[in-house]
């Protein structure tokens, strides 16, 4: 399985891998290499990390 779209960026499915922390160290490696490099996949890495937040306990707030 490749880790870039054919325009040259990460897979979102690559960057929800990476995320939970299910890449195996090479593919990790590249994509890290690959994001210090693209705004617009480090962009969308954040885009996705704060999409995948969990929610604060709103009951405790009574």
């Amino acid at each position: 399985m490749g880790l870039l779209t054919r325009d040259g960026h990460l897979l979102d499915l690559t960057l929800e891998r990476y995320l939970a922390e299910d890449l195996a160290r090479e593919a990790r490696g590249d994509l890290e290499l690959h994001l210090g490099a693209c705004v617009a996949c480090q962009e969308r890495l954040e885009y996705l990390r704060s999409a995948t937040m969990p929610l604060p306990d709103l009951s405790k707030l009574e």
